[in-house]
C-alpha cells in the first residue's frame, strides 16, 4: 500500500500536479464499499433463490448449507474454510 501511495505521489510530481492522500483514500473507500455491497447482494440473492432448502437451518449455519447446496461437497469445503478464516480475522 505504501509503495502504491509513493508511486502515485511521484507520478503526480512528474505531471506537475498536487497529490492528495485524502482523495486517494476516499476513492479506495468508494471502491471497497461498492465491492462489499455486491458481495452482500449476491449472498442475499443466493439465499433467496434457495430459501426452500434453508427453512429449518439455524441462522449461524446458513452460509455453510448454502455453500453445500451451490458448490457441492468438494468445493464447499474450500468455501467453508474461507468462511472460517473470514470469521476468525473479523474476530481479531
Amino acid at each position: 500500500t505504501w509503495a502504491l501511495l509513493n508511486f502515485q505521489k511521484e507520478d503526480a510530481a512528474k505531471q506537475g500536479r498536487e497529490y492528495s492522500v485524502v482523495l486517494t483514500c476516499f476513492w479506495a473507500s468508494i471502491i471497497s464499499v461498492v465491492l462489499l455491497a455486491l458481495i452482500y447482494v449476491g449472498l442475499a440473492f443466493s439465499a433467496a433463490n434457495h430459501n426452500a432448502s434453508l427453512v429449518n437451518v439455524p441462522r449461524e449455519q446458513i452460509l455453510i448449507h448454502l455453500s453445500f447446496i451451490i458448490l457441492h461437497s468438494k468445493l464447499a469445503l474450500v468455501s467453508n474454510i474461507a468462511i472460517a478464516l473470514a470469521c476468525f480475522t473479523t474476530a481479531l
